[in-house]
């Protein structure tokens, strides 16, 4: 095993799902790979833009998710 990816939502279900995947990738000497899963609200074809508010940086919780994994497992 290679690498190992974990999706997250936001959902303390998500999050609880971390920590073991963290101990896994420890052990297996894994890289762990974060996606962001964001239910489709709006399409571009409604004219909405795909959903995403345009002041929201992409990425930026992922980044703030995987900064405290690292504090918390390095």
């Amino acid at each position: 095993m290679r690498r190992i990816v974990v999706p997250v939502d936001g959902t303390p279900f998500a999050e609880a799902a971390l920590a073991p995947a963290c101990r896994i990738a420890l052990t297996r000497g894994a890289e762990l790979h974060l996606v962001k899963v964001e239910p489709i609200t709006d399409t571009p074809a409604t004219g909405n833009g795909g959903g995403r508010d345009a002041g929201n940086r992409p990425g930026r919780e992922l980044d703030l998710l995987a900064e405290k994994l690292r504090s918390r497992f390095d």
